[in-house]
């Protein structure tokens, strides 16, 4: 579980209506690790980057993108 600082609440909290409450955690680590990720913003990098590069089921973040339910026009 992904604990914010107060400052960031702000910032990621509009994004989570658009996702079930389930995927919500780990969308809000790729929403987290896309703002702070320098260079190209792939899955792996932002895991990488939110030092969870060696976890062992890192495709259930990929599966955040590309499999569950998600409102991408209402994110936009």
């Amino acid at each position: 579980m992904l604990s914010l600082p107060d400052e960031m609440i702000p910032m990621v909290a509009p994004f989570a209506p658009a996702f079930r409450k389930r995927v919500w955690e780990r969308a809000k680590l790729l929403v987290v690790g896309a703002i702070l990720v320098p260079g190209q913003h792939t899955v792996a990098s932002v895991l990488r980057v939110m030092g969870r590069g060696n976890d062992r089921h890192f495709q259930n973040f990929h599966r955040v993108l590309n499999r569950d339910r998600w409102a991408s026009r209402a994110l936009s």
